[in-house]
């Protein structure tokens, strides 16, 4: 799908503004028509919002810290629309409100090491449920002999599922 129009802008919710004169910093995702919104969890006065640029005003530490967070959200939300390009996805602005706040579990990169851990962790809860103390520890020993044989081969601590192949 082609992107036809694609935007990030920051607002406030006015209707939302706090006893303090502080209102919650808000940021919509418009893409190809369809639109997502979320609460960015920061907060900033009424006063000190700068709607055409989208930034707190000032040059306070406060006013820059802000619009430094605010620049980071947007970069972040870039990224996150690379890594699902790359990874074949269908881009909608819902999917990268979820891939901002890393929902979407295949774009995670798993360990080889990570998942082995996680397995032998579970089937180590089911000793004596099914599974036998000996059969856990050939788990353990096989994780051992894997991380000393991607250490002397690959020279590295851990190594991705995806770069798995044939040859490994």
């Amino acid at each position: 799908m082609e992107r036809s129009s694609y935007s990030i802008n920051f607002w406030i919710r006015e209707s939302k503004v706090r006893k303090d004169g502080k209102a919650p910093i808000e940021v919509t995702i418009r893409l190809n028509g369809e639109r997502a919104s979320f609460s960015t969890g920061k907060k900033v006065p009424l006063q000190d919002w700068e709607a055409t640029k989208q930034q707190v005003k000032g040059n306070n530490e406060e006013a820059k810290t802000l619009n430094r967070f605010i620049y980071t959200v947007k970069n972040k939300i870039y990224q996150k629309e690379i890594e699902l390009l790359e990874r074949g996805f269908v881009v909608t602005a819902n999917l990268l409100k979820d891939a901002y706040f890393d929902k979407i579990e295949s774009i995670s990169e798993k360990s080889l090491f990570g998942v082995f851990t996680e397995h032998n962790e579970m089937q180590k809860s089911m000793i004596g449920k099914g599974i036998s103390k000996d059969t856990h520890w050939c788990s353990d020993y096989t994780l051992r002999l894997l991380k000393e044989h991607v250490k002397i081969k690959y020279r590295r601590e851990d190594i991705y599922l995806r770069e798995l192949n044939i040859n490994f």
